[in-house]
């Protein structure tokens, strides 16, 4: 529960940012972004049924070891970079409002490129759901040779699996070949992969518009199969390389409980990956998983401790200090520390 609430508390707090809907609470931030460090604290209430007022905020930049109010904001007044701004609505962040400038648009970036995957089977079945590809969207699409800024249209709830991976055969065949590579190499009985269009699998299936559909072909197997009829194990690594390969530089990727239906062969993919590539994206893999644990350097572990309702979290530089330096000898540590033992109370 510790490591899921962590995971859904920054989900869920980068989520009400973008929509413009912030919950009651208080939240204290510290933020880096593009090698710039923020503080954001704000408090807000609910005083009925409505949504949320906001009672303070506040907003801190560092300038190398200068500290500047960028917003200073409460009920009375809303102050940014100086100047007093005309009262604006108080259901809404500052970094929502004023997502348009140039001092907080990073900051706006960066709440909006936070995504989470769960994996439960409900959520993959959606995600590899057989279905029209909207018309048009190519067309949308024209021109776009950045993958990065397209990311709110390829991950938009618009777009399932096979949508995507038609999208990237079609205008980005660097990228989908990559993928297909790496799938192939996690799962060596792929013979074939092709986006298929679904008159192709069946022509007596007559249905309107685009139907793209993700297809392998297997070892003796001469038929096509489906996104839909793989396993679930195989979905979650196609949707995993998917995400990664076409998630911005600087993005956040929330991953709960990663081993969950993975075979021994899938497991292994994601931290070597993770390890030989640069993406510039920060991963967050929720795991109890000894191959996972070991194969992450110790530096990078945050190791949760739950009583009740009550979350530590021991990580980085304590976890080295504590565990020492040699990958086998901290593993075998954290086996038999206490912190991690009574995980939770």
């Amino acid at each position: 529960m510790g490591k899921t609430l962590f995971l859904n508390t920054l989900f869920n707090l980068g989520s009400q940012i973008v929509s413009k809907e912030m919950r009651p609470g208080i939240w204290n931030l510290d933020l880096i972004i593009d090698n710039v460090k923020y503080i954001w604290h704000v408090e807000t209430k609910s005083e009925d049924a409505r949504r949320p007022i906001i009672l303070l905020e506040e907003l801190v930049k560092f300038d190398g070891d200068e500290r500047r109010i960028i917003v200073e904001r409460s009920i009375d007044k809303f102050i940014f970079n100086g100047k007093e701004l005309p009262k604006l609505s108080r259901n809404e962040s500052s970094i929502s409002l004023l997502r348009e400038e140039a001092e907080i648009h990073p900051i706006f970036h960066g709440f909006s490129s936070i995504l989470r995957r769960r994996f439960f089977e409900a959520d993959l079945s959606e995600r590899c759901r057989i279905d029209g590809f909207p018309f048009g969207f190519l067309d949308k699409l024209a021109g776009g040779k950045d993958l990065s800024k397209l990311y709110p249209i390829l991950h938009s709830k618009e777009l399932n699996l096979n949508s995507i991976m038609y999208i990237l055969s079609k205008n980005f065949q660097e990228v989908f070949t990559r993928i297909c590579g790496i799938y192939k190499s996690v799962f060596s009985f792929i013979t074939d992969i092709k986006v298929m269009e679904i008159q192709e699998l069946d022509e007596e299936i007559k249905l309107p518009g685009q139907i793209p559909v993700f297809c392998i072909k297997e070892k003796g197997i001469t038929d096509w199969v489906t996104l839909n009829n793989l396993s679930s194990g195989m979905q979650k690594v196609l949707l995993i390389l998917t995400d990664i390969f076409t998630l911005p530089r600087g993005s956040i990727y929330l991953v709960d409980e990663y081993e969950n239906s993975l075979g021994v062969n899938a497991i292994n993919f994601f931290p070597d990956l993770l390890l030989e590539e640069n993406f510039n994206i920060q991963f967050f893999i929720a795991s109890h998983h000894p191959y996972i644990i070991n194969k992450i350097p110790n530096f990078s572990w945050y190791v949760f401790h739950r009583t009740g309702f009550d979350v530590k979290i021991l990580y980085g530089k304590k976890l080295g200090e504590r565990l020492g330096t040699s990958k086998q000898q901290a593993f075998v540590k954290l086996l038999n520390d206490s912190f991690f033992i009574e995980g939770l109370e």
